[in-house]
């Protein structure tokens, strides 16, 4: 019983924290291609505790993916 409680709760944690991680990001624009590009080098550098740099990683991808919806509207206001 004891087992079956740790392993229910070892999935409970490990399916909570990964909704936690967000949506994916994909480019579709130059702009945010070089700049998720930017952010993956940014993480492989940081130094601190991983918390942090997590932190970080996502702030910073989120900032991706305000550059890369700027770029396509700015994009669709100049095609006829």
């Amino acid at each position: 019983m004891k087992l079956l409680k740790t392993i229910f709760l070892a999935v409970t944690t490990s399916v909570l924290l990964s909704a936690c991680m967000g949506l994916p990001f994909e480019p579709k624009t130059d702009a945010g291609v070089q700049c998720k590009v930017d952010c993956g080098f940014r993480a492989n550098d940081c130094i601190g505790s991983p918390m942090n740099c997590d932190n970080a990683h996502r702030r910073c991808i989120n900032g991706c993916r305000d550059i890369d919806t700027f770029e396509l509207k700015k994009q669709q206001d100049k095609s006829p």
